[in-house]
């Protein structure tokens, strides 16, 4: 997989790219939230050296969240290089490829002040983050992916419990955001829950 030149801005603080994986061809999407405490970053993919340099301006990396046990992606190399931690829900373990640092449960405060909202289904481990800054802010993994024909479900071939993911999607409406970001597919910067709801509609 080539290293992403796409680096943007999405609303303050939080950064997005992504990056074409050419056998599934499908793009594996990330995202970096800047907190105080630094940049967390979120099923991170590599970037290439403009982009990275242009992302360490922003701030230096504090940590890195997996969405699921599946998308270990860079992560060792981003750990290597900033000499930072990743952290998982606990259900990845046994099944994830990498041995993470930090295993959390589902309500956990997480670096970035991001909470984690567990959201099974996909896989065991699937989960959300949610911060209630910039009118709230919800980091998605596989559970939802954005199309060009909207928000769908991930198909029902690539889920442990379809009926369960969905659920877990439904129970993320009781959160508070207007922003939303996917591990395929870009981000919606403003109006998201609503989108979400015609989705339910």
């Amino acid at each position: 997989m080539k290293p992403a030149t796409n680096l943007r801005e999405i609303v303050p603080g939080l950064w997005a790219w992504s990056s074409l994986q050419e056998e599934w061809k499908v793009d594996f999407s990330c995202c970096a939230w800047n907190d105080k405490g630094g940049l967390v970053l979120v099923d991170p993919v590599k970037l290439d050296d403009a982009n990275l340099a242009k992302l360490e301006k922003v701030s230096k990396p504090s940590a890195i969240l997996l969405t699921s046990q599946n998308h270990e992606r860079d992560v060792d190399w981003f750990r290597a290089r900033y000499g930072i931690k990743v952290h998982v829900h606990r259900d990845a373990v046994p099944g994830i490829d990498i041995t993470p640092d930090e295993l959390f449960s589902d309500g956990a405060r997480l670096p970035g002040g991001l909470t984690a909202v567990h959201s099974p289904g996909t896989c065991s481990s699937e989960t959300a983050f949610h911060t209630p800054d910039q009118g709230g802010i919800l980091l998605i993994g596989d559970a939802l992916m954005n199309t060009s024909q909207g928000l769908v479900f991930l198909p029902d071939d690539y889920c442990k419990d379809s009926k369960q993911s969905r659920e877990s999607v439904r129970k993320l409406l009781a959160l508070s955001f207007e922003t939303m970001t996917f591990a395929h597919g870009d981000p919606i910067a403003r109006g998201a829950k609503a989108k979400l709801k015609a989705l339910f509609a």
